[in-house]
């Protein structure tokens, strides 16, 4: 599902730069947008796969919030960090590439930052859609639930532990 939702934020810079070079009075509205040209639109995407495509890790994750722990690793994020502004600059300046005004990139990062709100909000109800989905399909099949899983979590400490569990042995259980 998070997917489907991926693929309409990637290609929505696209359908947007192509309306705005195919419509004067668009491009007029957006100001910045009106110097955009054919191989500026290729950066734009180039822009917005990088972008949306990273940031996507900040969409995803446990289900306490974007930067509570477990964070992503150093060394992922320092990745992250420095794809993003090396490609931000890249766009920005035209190295290898046409170069697209500052006002757009923005735009892109704009939209991104949203769409990463959007892209949780997916996520999330996926995971509790899956979890609803799960759990009626043990009750259809009649499966038990465990009593550790049924326990609360502040009784559980004082709940007897399972034989198989336990690490004493019975006098019967002792090698011969």
């Amino acid at each position: 599902m998070l997917g489907l939702f991926f693929i309409a934020e990637s290609f929505g810079p696209f359908l947007i730069g192509i309306e705005l070079l195919s419509k004067p009075f668009a491009s007029g509205f957006f100001g910045a947008f009106h110097s955009l040209a054919e191989g500026a639109l290729q950066t734009l995407i180039l822009l917005q796969l990088v972008v949306g495509g990273n940031l996507v890790l900040f969409a995803t994750g446990t289900e306490k919030g974007f930067f509570r722990p477990p964070c992503p690793p150093l060394p992922l994020l320092s990745a992250i960090l420095v794809a993003q502004v090396a490609t931000t600059l890249l766009c920005g300046a035209g190295w290898l590439v046409e170069p697209v005004p500052w006002q757009v990139i923005a735009w892109v990062w704009v939209y991104n930052l949203l769409w990463i709100i959007v892209l949780r909000g997916v996520w999330l109800a996926g995971g509790r859609l899956a979890d609803f989905l799960r759990q009626r399909q043990r009750e259809e099949r009649g499966a038990v639930q465990s009593a550790f899983v049924a326990t609360a979590a502040g009784e559980r400490a004082q709940r007897v532990r399972p034989y198989l569990i336990h690490n004493t042995r019975g006098a019967d259980d002792q090698p011969g």
